[in-house]
């Protein structure tokens, strides 16, 4: 699982900056925007999984649904050619995806038998994705 999750990220966010230059032509300074976008997602997504995951669903099913609309949103960004809507919709995304680290460590920890002994392995497949 976690595996597959940092997959996702490391599949895309590599070559962002090629493509935003030599495909949709942003200057750098968009691209710089583009890539901080991860900060923004990661600040503000444990607010709201935080919230959704401890009151209304279970961790795993909005783990599904986050990157079910994370991918609808991925490929929505991939659509757009202008930075005015390309921004805002990676926000969206990014928000989406950074939710679900730490729901894949909630949900690692739980269903560890020796937690502190799985875990650094588990990270680690993290990091091969």
């Amino acid at each position: 699982m976690v595996f597959l999750h940092y997959f996702v990220w490391g599949a895309w966010y590599v070559t962002l900056s090629t493509y935003l230059n030599d495909t949709l032509k942003f200057p750098g300074a968009q691209v710089g925007l583009a890539y901080g976008t991860v900060a923004i997602g990661a600040m503000v997504s444990p607010f709201f999984a935080g919230i959704v995951a401890d009151r209304f669903f279970a961790s795993q099913k909005l783990l599904g649904c986050l990157h079910l609309i994370g991918a609808a949103l991925l490929y929505y960004v991939s659509t757009t050619t202008t930075f005015a809507t390309f921004y805002p919709a990676l926000i969206a995304y990014t928000i989406s995806y950074m939710a679900g680290h730490g729901l894949t460590n909630a949900l690692t920890l739980h269903h560890s038998k020796n937690p502190a002994k799985e875990f650094p392995l588990v990270m680690f497949m993290g990091s091969v994705g």
